[in-house]
């Protein structure tokens, strides 16, 4: 009897685990695609950003808009306006710097206090000057007992910069830093990552080394948010001295002499030689992609520069390639299609160009990889791209990491997978490129099991993973569901095209293959939908033919009259708020008029063209805003941008949706002009604006850092900070 009851609890003990298993691999799955699915709608958007950009930067469109000053640079701040938030009052914020006036000013910035004009005006001076003097490609060698920390991508994202100083320790003579690049954009606090990197420069210039990336370049930053975030914080002057610094920071770096460490990558005409020689401070990207279909206008000026521009192009084309360049597993080397710049790069170009140039590993950044470091081509070889801004810009789920490079010969530490608190557990020892001890993934999800650690004739490289704040996995999967249905609102037209064309019964209906197959090519999307077609198909989800037809209903607007306009309804937003130069957030009937004619010349081949022809019929489609918007004589551009809102299904919650599209539309408003300026309570200089947050402000070496997210935004790791 005894013995039949312990078979019976043996039976049921291993039923849990198979079940537990199960459920862990499903799991495991399902975390797999929503990155996958993530990444993919990232690149999307990245993509209709920058022909919203190339639209916006036509060189005859305000001669279109017809209306002095509507097109207008970012709104200017008088220079002698103090910080936008409490500045710091310490007396320790002098020059030359000191230890404890850059620890000072990395603690007030953890407390959402920024320095004071004069003082980031001496700091971006002084650090130019510093820049200025190094060469394009700077050498270090890392001595015994040392590793060198190489922090990739932080995009704003103060608290990942503050987790990695909480788990290596501040920088100093003795723990050397090469920060890899893109410190600015997409996160709410660009300018406290620069300050502090550029403090700690000046404090260390022989230990703390910094490579430009591509954000660093005024034709970026100005759409993807540092321009906007430092106009909110200081004024013109102080963004101008920024630029200033970034256009003399070097270009890449090499280390213990086979290393070479550079934001984007490499390609088979870039030289060592030629990338030392180029003219760094001259450097403007060079896009060669197109503009979404648009059309691209040379200014008669500049049609006879063309010789004097391409000459410039060729001694700039190794920056270029250094900032822009991405791997891909092919061999060869492709055009960079999704960035409109630059080129990719195969295993057999990277293994080439090693031996060419003498070295033995390229560490790169640029890329957003779920784990934090990716090697591209194969675990150990050639390449190996590190990104430190953990779940990037509050989108997407995926660790930081951070790359330590010891000297040759010399033993490595453990590897280590660091918690969001802050705590550090042992994951496995160093071994070498062929195996490892230590391992990412496994329990966390990873497909396959990459090594932390590997030992070549140059030194050991090993890499620390981290999350500096939690992302909830169900809000980034809806925010990819939300994504997914509004893509299906803008290509409904092409899509309703394709699935006739291939409905050759005329059976209305098409293989759920098929029509999986169908869908992702008309919506240019790098994944397949077989897995999401529950969340796009509802109840019908597992037939084995779909009513294509039903589906288009399923997606609606609030007002299904502009439902010709919404796949340009972001540039008619744009085109209204660069007429509202003054920031009013409204603008006239005759304004709005203007705009209508613009776009009507731009889009006339398109449905989006013809409703704009006629900006009496578009007033009517937007219902009562419309209305309202004539009797007052001003038509509120976010009144008009709530009319491109997807109508909530079923179950679903309208305010999850309307804060979706307030993103987007901030977005939007941030290609044009910078956030309104924040307004601080006079009486209150001790203590931070509210953020949202009711936790205290976060201790310099205690949680997250903070700084800075008050604008309502994305970064911070995922905070959204209201202003």
């Amino acid at each position: 009897m005894a013995s039949e009851e312990a078979k019976q609890r043996s039976d049921s003990a291993a039923n849990v685990q198979r079940h537990w298993r199960g459920l862990h691999e499903r799991w495991k799955v399902m975390k797999q695609l929503t990155w996958v699915v993530s990444s993919g709608l990232d690149k999307v958007e990245e993509q209709d950003l920058f022909d919203l950009g190339a639209f916006l930067a036509q060189e005859d469109l305000a001669a279109q808009l017809e209306r002095r000053g509507s097109l207008a640079g970012p709104l200017e701040i008088d220079g002698s306006e103090e910080p936008k938030r409490p500045a710091i009052s310490s007396t320790k914020l002098s020059f030359p710097l000191q230890e404890a006036g850059v620890l000072d000013l990395v603690s007030a910035l953890c407390r959402k206090q920024l320095p004071s004009k004069a003082f980031v005006v001496e700091l971006l001076t002084k650090q130019a000057e510093l820049l200025k003097a190094l060469p394009n490609v700077c050498e270090y060698t890392v001595p015994a007992n040392v590793e060198m920390c190489i922090v990739g991508d932080i995009h704003g994202q103060f608290n990942d910069l503050m987790h990695i100083f909480r788990t290596r320790g501040f920088p100093s003579a003795t723990r050397p830093y090469l920060f890899n690049g893109d410190f600015v954009d997409r996160g709410d606090c660009g300018v406290e990552v620069t300050l502090t990197m550029f403090a700690w420069q000046q404090l260390f210039p022989g230990s703390v080394f910094l490579n430009r990336g591509n954000h660093e370049e005024r034709s970026v930053h100005s759409m993807y948010g540092f321009q906007q975030e430092c106009l909110r914080k200081y004024d013109r002057s102080v963004y101008e001295l920024f630029n200033v610094a970034f256009t003399h920071l070097p270009i890449g770096a090499i280390l213990n002499g086979a290393v070479l460490v550079v934001h984007g990558g490499i390609d088979n005409e870039l030289e060592l030689e030629k990338l030392r020689e180029a003219p760094r401070a001259e450097y403007v990207v060079n896009v060669s992609g197109g503009t979404g279909g648009q059309k691209r206008l040379i200014h008669p000026a500049m049609r006879a520069r063309m010789a004097e521009i391409e000459a410039r192009d060729k001694r700039q084309r190794p920056i270029n390639s250094a900032l822009w360049n991405d791997p891909m597993q092919c061999e060869g080397i492709l055009p960079n299609k999704p960035r409109g710049t630059g080129n990719l790069f195969g295993p057999d170009v990277a293994k080439s160009w090693l031996e060419r140039e003498g070295l033995g590993l390229i560490v790169r950044s640029h890329e957003q990889v779920r784990e934090g470091f990716d090697w591209p081509f194969a675990p150990g070889e050639s390449c190996v791209t590190v990104f430190s801004a953990s779940n990037y810009a509050g989108k997407t789920q995926n660790k930081g990491a951070v790359a330590l490079l010891s000297a040759p010969g010399a033993e490595g530490g453990a590897s280590e997978r660091v918690s969001a608190g802050g705590s550090a557990a042992l994951a496995g020892a160093e071994g070498s490129a062929a195996a490892a001890g230590g391992t990412s993934g496994g329990g966390d999800g990873q497909p396959a099991a990459v090594p932390m650690s590997y030992t070549y004739p140059f030194g050991t490289l090993r890499f620390l993973q981290h999350e500096a704040e939690h992302i909830s996995g169900l809000r980034v999967e809806q925010r990819n569901v939300h994504k997914l249905r509004c893509l299906c609102i803008k290509y409904r037209a092409e899509l309703l095209k394709a699935y006739t064309e291939a409905d050759e019964p005329g059976t209305k209906r098409l293989p759920v293959g098929l029509w999986a197959s169908i869908t992702t090519d008309v919506l240019k999307v790098s994944f397949g939908l077989m897995p999401l077609r529950h969340h796009l198909l509802g109840p019908s989800n597992d037939a084995a033919t779909i009513d294509y037809a039903a589906f288009l209903r399923r997606f609606q607007l609030v007002r299904p009259e502009l439902d010709p306009l919404y796949r340009r309804h972001e540039y008619l937003l744009a085109l209204m708020y660069k007429v509202d130069a003054e920031g009013a957030g409204s603008v006239t009937p005759q304004e709005f008029a203007k705009v209508c004619a613009v776009m009507a010349t731009q889009f006339e081949a398109e449905a989006a063209g013809e409703l704009c022809a006629d900006p009496e019929k578009l007033l009517a489609a937007l219902g009562p805003v419309g209305t309202l918007g004539i009797e007052s004589g001003k038509l509120d551009i976010g009144a008009v941008g709530d009319q491109f809102r997807v109508r909530p299904e079923h179950g679903q919650r309208p305010s999850l949706l309307a804060l979706m599209h307030h993103l987007d539309r901030h977005d939007i408003q941030n290609l044009v002009r910078p956030a309104v300026p924040m307004e601080v309570n006079e009486g209150d200089e001790g203590s931070p604006p509210d953020s949202g947050d009711e936790a205290p402000p976060p201790s310099l070496l205690g949680g997250g850092g903070g700084g800075g997210g008050m604008g309502l935004s994305r970064g911070g790791g995922g905070m959204l900070m209201r202003r």
